[in-house]
Parts: C-alpha cells; structure tokens; sequence
C-alpha cells in the first residue's frame, strides 16, 4: 500500500507516522489520541543533549530508563515507580539501528520540563550517574504506555552536546541530517518485524511520533 500523507500524518498498512510537538504534555495527548484509535505499539522519535563526553552530535541513543524530572508522568505513576520503554521493542529497534553504522548508546536519559534550568550542578550530578542525555518528553511517553498497556519504545538523535559550562548546538549539522536519514530509512526496513503483535497487547496496530 502506498503511504497517504498531508502535512503531519503518514499513513501506510497497519501503521501511521505523526509529527509531535516537544514537551512531555503534548507527547502524552498524541499517545492517548493514538491508543483511542487503536495504537497498542508506538515508537517515539526524538532529539537530545548528549551529557557524556563520548556521546556526540549524530549518534543516537536508545533510552532504557527516564529520570522524571517533569510533572505529566506523575499523573501517570507513583513517584517512587521507575519509567521505563518496553525492553523487548527497544531491543528489535536497537539492532535495526546498527545495521545503519551508527553509533549508538543505550542507558538512562534525563527528562526535564525546564530547558534553561539545566544548571552545572545538575549537569554533572546526572553525568557522574551515567545519564547518557537530557531531553523532554521520554519518562512521560513510558508512563503512559506503562498505564494503558502501549508497548513504547524510542530512538533519540544527538542533537547537542551539554557540559557544566559549555553548549554545542548541531541541530543543523550534517552529522544529524545523515543520521535522521539513516534512522527513517533503516526503520522502513523493519516494519515487518516492528509490527509483529506486542507482548504487552497481542495487537499489531502501531505509530511513530516524529519531531
């Protein structure tokens, strides 16, 4: 089937694409009207500030935890539970990727609601505990599959690289193109394997968020 398209939306069989807004609030409105429509499998793709130094522009990062430091995933789980993706969706998205010869890193990213609040102190506190990268919306996307049975999953692109006094944009840099090209077109290639029925939900219905 050709895919239909318009502006924001993909669509193809057995699956939809649809552009996202930043920030954890928009990201869980997107994947509740999803689930509302069918959606049991979603995988969401986005950018980050790498905070470890062998982590650069370009790469890409296949998140395992959240820290939630947002208030949306709160209204999801108990603070003292931890926000994770599905393990097993991250693990097929995770070999389809390293196919494209890309770098790429898994582990713990850092979700915040304040952009300009990502302070030195933190910085480093987050780095000396192994947090790959910052970005906005991960630990609320995995609450809420977690909540509505969605099997979620997510690749992150590099998009700059944060340290405890210095800031390196690369959101128009040719690493970053290559690599979100690579990505697409890798996961056209997995979509027999992305779409096979969840674990979580036994459905086979799926979309991607796209920034």
């Amino acid at each position: 089937m050709t895919p239909r398209r318009n502006r924001s939306v993909v669509q193809g069989e057995g699956w939809i694409a649809v552009r996202s807004l930043p920030g954890a609030p928009n990201m869980v409105m997107l994947i509740e009207e999803l689930f509302a429509f069918g959606v049991r499998k979603a995988v969401c793709i986005g950018y980050c500030g790498s905070l470890q130094k062998d982590v650069a522009i370009g790469d890409v990062v296949i998140p395992m935890e959240a820290v939630r430091e947002e208030g949306t995933s709160y209204h999801y789980l108990r603070a003292s539970e931890k926000s994770i993706p599905d393990a097993q969706l991250q693990r097929i998205l995770r070999d389809c990727i390293e196919r494209a010869d890309l770098r790429v890193h898994e582990g713990k990213v850092w979700t915040t609601d304040a952009p300009y609040r990502e302070t030195p102190d933190k910085v480093m506190q987050y780095r000396k505990e192994g947090v790959v990268a910052v970005e906005m919306e991960m630990s609320a996307a995995f609450a809420v599959g977690l909540v509505r049975g969605i099997s979620i999953g997510a690749i992150l692109l590099v998009s700059d690289e944060l340290r405890e006094t210095e800031w390196r944009p690369g959101f128009i840099s040719q690493s970053l193109r290559r690599t979100r090209g690579k990505i697409f077109e890798k996961l056209l290639g997995c979509l027999p394997e992305l779409m096979s029925p969840s674990p979580v939900s036994n459905r086979a219905d799926w979309g991607v968020t796209l920034p």
